[in-house]
């Protein structure tokens, strides 16, 4: 499990939305990360989960996103996946982010 290592955002493609479904505009970071110009320095490792499991990672959402206050929902996919194995996205949440 990967639990709030540093960087792990560049593992995954984030998903955004306001309510009216627009991409919530993105941080230096997050336009960084979308061009592909960020990149995890450290050790990487394959997670073969089993139907039923699940792993947890944590992105902070401010990091990459300007989240002003309403509704959002939030989905994430993996960047990169071995090859022969098709990319799953999350399942989609809904966060309130008020001041």
């Amino acid at each position: 499990m990967w639990k709030g290592r540093e960087g792990i955002d560049a593992h995954y493609r984030t998903y955004v939305r306001d309510e009216k479904g627009n991409l919530a505009p993105e941080t230096e970071r997050g336009r960084q990360l979308a061009a592909g110009n960020v990149f995890f320095m450290g050790s990487a490792s394959t997670v073969t989960l089993q139907p039923g499991d699940s792993q947890t990672d944590e992105i902070t959402l401010n990091k990459l996103y300007v989240l002003d206050p309403g509704k959002y929902t939030v989905q994430v996919e993996p960047c990169c996946t071995a090859p022969g194995v098709a990319p799953v996205r999350s399942n989609t949440i809904t966060v309130t982010v008020t001041k």
